[in-house]
């Protein structure tokens, strides 16, 4: 199985498609890392710092994240992917491509660059929508949302 904890360190920052299965990766800093497709079912990612790292379309079935959790969204007909999370210091985050918001910017700058009555804006806002609600009944804790 790959270190990407010791390639982290020596700068790697792309691990798309990696098998991580079942990988031990409490406390690893992986900040910004590019985990897009990765494997990580089963992988313990408690304390992990994933701050802006990329997991779209990683397979997390099974990970333990400990208190931070990932919510992911449907993916809008641009081939966006809308994802809510909360990682250790970054709190409540809505996550669509290189955007990176709290939920109000999130909410602010849909409203305002795909308004309703758009594709891409009725899209948006049922995809936001639909994270708020499967937030709300899976009891996640919103912090400073």
């Amino acid at each position: 199985m790959r270190d990407i904890i010791a390639e982290y360190k020596a700068g790697e920052r792309n691990f798309s498609g990696a098998d991580l299965r079942g990988a031990d990766l409490r406390g690893a800093y992986l900040r910004g890392a590019y985990l897009r497709g990765a494997d990580l079912r089963g992988a313990d990612l408690r304390g992990a710092d994933l701050r802006d790292a990329d997991l779209r379309g990683a397979n997390l079935r099974g990970a333990n994240l400990g208190a931070q959790w990932i919510i992911l969204g449907g993916t809008r007909s641009d081939g966006f992917q809308f994802l809510l999370t909360n990682f250790t210091e970054e709190g409540v985050r809505v996550k669509a491509g290189c955007r990176n918001f709290t939920w109000a910017e999130a909410i602010a700058h849909w409203t305002e660059t795909r308004p309703i009555g758009t594709k891409l804006g009725d899209e948006t806002h049922m995809l936001l929508a639909n994270l708020w609600d499967l937030a709300v009944i899976r009891g996640v804790s919103w912090g400073d949302a």
